[in-house]
C-alpha cells in the first residue's frame, strides 16, 4: 500500500474478514457501508473461494457502484454471473495470453482436464518444462540443475513459456516478468493489457 498512496491513493480502510462470518450474508455490511459512505471508489478482494463471491455481491446490494480489483484468487469470479461483470483481475496467465505457446497450452490442457486452466497450472507447467530444459542440458546433478536455472536470463538464454519470458536476477528473482490485467465480460476473463 505504500507504493499506491506515494502515488496518489488513499486508502480508505483494510479490514480483514474471516470466512466462517460470511456464514452470515450481512456480517462484512458495516465494513462495506462505511466504505461507501467514506467515497470509496475502488474495492480490492484479496481472497479466494465463495467468500469473494459473497463479498462482491453484498457490496452490490448495498449499491457500491464502483471497480472491483484483486489478484488472482478472483480468476472464478467470472462464473458467478452478471454481479462479477467488470471485476478487474490481475494475473501472471490468462487464457487468452496471445501466443502460439499458451494457446497450444490451452487448448492441450482443456482436452486432458476439460476446463481451463488457471494461472498456478500455466506457472506449474513452466516450472516443469524449465527443470526439464535443465536437465536435458546439464544432466540430473542437483548442483548442476541449481546453477543452470540461475544462470536463465544471464550466462543462459531467458526460458519462453507459456506465462512469458522467464528470467532471474543475482538473488534468484525472476525479473521483468509481466502481469496481465484481466475483466470480466460475458462470463469470461479477457486481457485489458499487462503491467510490468
Amino acid at each position: 500500500m505504500p507504493v499506491f498512496e506515494r502515488l496518489g491513493g488513499t486508502v480508505l480502510s483494510t479490514d480483514p474478514y474471516l470466512p466462517d462470518l460470511l456464514e452470515d450474508e450481512r456480517a462484512l455490511d458495516p465494513y462495506l457501508e462505511r466504505g461507501i459512505r467514506n467515497g470509496m471508489d475502488v474495492l480490492v478482494i484479496v481472497g479466494l473461494g465463495d467468500e469473494v463471491v459473497d463479498i462482491l455481491r453484498a457490496a452490490r446490494r448495498l449499491g457500491f457502484q464502483g471497480t472491483v480489483m484483486g489478484p488472482d484468487g478472483l480468476i472464478g469470479i467470472a462464473e458467478a454471473g452478471d454481479v462479477a461483470e467488470g471485476v478487474i483481475i490481475s494475473s501472471g496467465f490468462l487464457i487468452d495470453r496471445p501466443t502460439a505457446a499458451a494457446r497450444q497450452f490451452v487448448e492441450r490442457y482443456r482436452a486432458r482436464f476439460g476446463e481451463f486452466p488457471r494461472d498456478g497450472s500455466a506457472h506449474a507447467y513452466d516450472t516443469v518444462m524449465l527443470l526439464a530444459q535443465a536437465i536435458e542440458q546439464v544432466g540430473t546433478n542437483r548442483k548442476a540443475v541449481r546453477d543452470y536455472v540461475a544462470s536463465i536470463g544471464k550466462d543462459t538464454p531467458a526460458f519462453e513459456g507459456v506465462t512469458g519470458t522467464i528470467r532471474f536476477d543475482e538473488n534468484g528473482d525472476a525479473v521483468e516478468k509481466g502481469v496481465l490485467i484481466g475483466v470480466v465480460r460475458d462470463g469470461r476473463i479477457v486481457t485489458a493489457g499487462e503491467a510490468h
